[in-house]
């Protein structure tokens, strides 16, 4: 069987939403730029032999993440400046720190763009969705995205003599990563609610609680993981474990268990992990704290 074709990776970062004092120059399509990835972009990679990838319209810390990824590992950028949109600015910022290629366009009722970019060809695209629009406008674009695709470094290295290229630093564990993050939104939370120092111990000099190393050791995760698998087989759920610190055990999950199902968890947990003494629902897409449950009165 012959191995199916792996084609190169053209990512899109570009205006979202349509501002509302703008939506009118757009013909009152509020959802102008979606539909700009979807009949003018993609169509102008894929004839130049690429696979496109939009942007999202999720803003979860999850795909904000991906967005960063895309963006170091793409073989080429679209970057679209239509608008002056701010994010797409700093993610093109990290674009060029990379020292990548990207292909810099923007639409006719975009004059100009916010920075000096004469050493790269900003390329002016016919933001029109009509049908003869379309198919004069697709190759056009199509080329435009071919010719930054061929370059092996950003143009505005070669302009600026800029020596030292940013690097991808390693993320470590994801998980320890996600309960970094979690924790320290908890910190903060806790600084809103509680004066800094309430009590002996309860904060550390810069006014935030005390956290300890994650405790993830192999043994507890594996126990952990297949009793979360015969839990999700029997509840319909899909609960995961993403580890424990401090005494909180973090679990993670779309929505929060009905009563039963967190009775269940709770027996897990506290047969599981020794000093445990509560458990924190934690939802996959924003990395917030939904709810809580306390394993003291359970004798754990």
């Amino acid at each position: 069987m012959a191995l199916r074709e792996v084609k190169p990776l053209c990512f899109a970062i570009m205006p979202i939403t349509t501002p509302d004092e703008a939506v009118s120059q757009y013909g009152g399509d509020r959802e102008h730029f979606l539909h700009v990835a979807q009949f003018i972009f993609k169509p102008a990679a894929e004839l130049a032999g690429y696979r496109f990838v939009p942007a999202s319209v999720d803003s979860s810390k999850v795909i904000q993440a991906a967005i960063i990824d895309n963006l170091a590992r793409a073989d080429v950028v679209l970057c679209d400046t239509s608008l002056w949109n701010a994010n797409v600015f700093f993610e093109l910022g990290i674009r060029v720190a990379l020292n990548k290629p990207v292909a810099l366009v923007r639409d006719r009722l975009t004059d100009t763009v916010p920075f000096d970019n004469t050493p790269i060809h900003c390329y002016e695209y016919d933001h029109r969705m009509d049908p003869w629009c379309l198919t004069a406008e697709i190759p056009k674009l199509s080329e435009h995205i071919a010719a930054a695709g061929k370059h092996d470094q950003n143009e505005l290295w070669k302009f600026a003599g800029i020596q030292v290229t940013a690097q991808q630093t390693d993320a470590g564990n994801p998980e320890d990563a996600k309960l970094d993050l979690l924790l320290a939104k908890m910190a903060a939370l806790a600084e809103r609610v509680e004066p800094a120092g309430r009590g002996p111990g309860t904060a550390t000099a810069a006014g935030r609680p005390a956290i300890s190393r994650v405790t993830n050791d192999d043994e507890t995760r594996s126990i952990m993981e297949s009793d979360l698998s015969q839990f999700n087989a029997g509840a319909g759920a899909d609960v995961s474990y993403l580890g424990r610190r401090a005494g909180r055990v973090f679990l993670e999950t779309e929505k929060m268990p009905s009563m039963d199902e967190r009775s269940t968890l709770k027996t897990i947990v506290g047969r599981t992990t020794e000093g445990a003494h509560s458990i924190n629902y934690v939802h996959p897409g924003s990395g917030d704290v939904i709810g809580s449950d306390s394993l003291a009165s359970e004798g754990f």
